[in-house]
């Protein structure tokens, strides 16, 4: 650990505070807030990514954070407007990915992001946190490769919630929709 320099650890204090945004968010009843604060959440983890140095999961958590915005916009669309979204995230995120290419780990962020958009616009209740799950071990594998604390935490708060509501018998949303 002696050998990182002022970005390395930059990027780990950003990640920090991306992950507390995040966790904030998740703390939010208004879905709109929790958007928000996901999105706010995001400019964070890109630069937390820049940092690091980890090229393919700053491309695609930009993508994922204008993703989150737009989901914000048109957060009670129709099912054939979410679908077109999915379909338009996805083939962005695969072709971002291909073109921020590093190495073998760049597969993981591409994937993570896939499985989060399918879910977050199509899934709804246990097999939406499946895909979440999947997406999370995702973002583990990238971060353990980039020794990302940050990221690290928001898994590590992350997969026992998520695995949490999947064992529940009637799982509850994550967000509770104020009336």
């Amino acid at each position: 650990m002696g050998n990182h320099n002022l970005g390395w650890w930059t990027g780990q204090i950003i990640g920090v505070i991306a992950f507390s945004i995040t966790a904030l968010g998740f703390f939010q009843k208004d879905e709109k807030k929790l958007k928000t604060l996901l999105t706010i959440s995001g400019f964070f983890w890109m630069a937390n990514f820049w940092f690091l140095g980890a090229m393919t999961p700053f491309i695609i958590t930009l993508v994922n954070t204008i993703r989150q915005f737009i989901s914000r916009l048109y957060h009670n669309a129709n099912e054939e407007i979410r679908v077109k979204l999915t379909y338009l995230f996805v083939g962005i995120n695969i072709i971002m990915g291909f073109l921020s290419w590093q190495n073998w780990v760049s597969f993981f962020p591409t994937l993570a992001a896939t499985m989060a958009t399918i879910s977050l616009f199509i899934w709804d209740s246990k097999k939406m946190r499946s895909g979440l799950l999947t997406s999370e071990f995702c973002w583990t594998v990238n971060n353990l490769y980039f020794m990302n604390f940050g990221g690290l935490c928001a898994n590590g708060l992350n997969i026992p919630l998520l695995i949490y509501h999947i064992m529940k018998k009637d799982p509850l949303t994550m967000v509770e929709k104020d009336s």
